[in-house]
């Protein structure tokens, strides 16, 4: 049965985040809060796995170590969905305005075995990556971080991912950090986690894309408290 109601809208917000994606952490908020990343249990899945394995084909016993399977595979997704639902109702009950990566999980999870006349290259080495990608489910926290600012009054704004985590917040530097979680600035000599900086990047443009009033002039410094006030207006 599906039934309409009202939206019930929160009181205004002038607080902003901004929400950088990660595998280690799932995702990292430009004022320093951090979200575990979702360690599925491989050894309890696999176990399961060699038990379908097993088991004859069409018989009995394999019908029921496959249900077995599918059980913890979706017992893992509820409690995976309603962390996700908890984290983005906390964060859009705290802002007024949700920034977040545009990022296009389908190209970065493609598989890189490629065709016959052009095999892929590192094919085991680009699968391990894209297993971590989407045990985080970025999708699913994109869609409601997309959906509950809506039904809150909340704004909500995708922004360019690119060179969110290389640039400096403080004074726009671009550095490589590589594989470090630790940014380091070479100019101003800022030294930060690597998913903050991104974040705080990735807040900036948002506020920027929002056309808030309070935006600083350069894409290298943190805005102020969002405050939903157009400048053009």
């Amino acid at each position: 049965m599906v039934y309409e109601v009202d939206k019930q809208l929160l009181p205004p917000s002038v607080k902003a985040v901004g929400i950088a994606l990660g595998v280690r952490k799932r995702m990292t908020l430009s004022d320093g809060t951090m979200h575990g990343g979702h360690k599925r249990d491989w050894p309890r899945i696999r176990r399961l796995q060699r038990r379908v394995a097993r088991r004859k084909k069409a018989s009995a016993g394999r019908r029921k170590a496959v249900a077995g399977l599918a059980r913890c595979r979706r017992r893992e997704f509820v409690r995976q969905r309603n962390a996700i639902h908890r984290a983005a109702t906390r964060m859009i009950r705290d802002n007024g305005l949700v920034a977040v990566e545009r990022l296009k999980v389908v190209n970065m999870t493609r598989s890189a075995n490629g065709t016959d006349g052009e095999p892929g290259r590192q094919v085991a080495q680009k699968a391990g990556p894209n297993r971590e990608i989407l045990s985080q489910n970025w999708s699913l926290l994109r869609s409601q971080l997309k959906y509950k600012p809506e039904w809150a009054g909340r704004e909500h704004v995708e922004v360019d991912p690119n060179y969110t985590s290389q640039d400096c917040h403080r004074c726009g530097c671009r550095n490589n950090p590589g594989r470090s979680e630790t940014y380091r600035c070479r100019v101003c000599g800022l030294v930060e986690d690597r998913d903050v900086n991104a974040a705080i990047n990735i807040l900036a443009a948002g506020v920027l894309a929002a056309g808030a009033s309070t935006w600083a002039g350069r894409s290298c410094v943190a805005p102020e408290p969002y405050r939903g006030v157009n400048p053009l207006a």
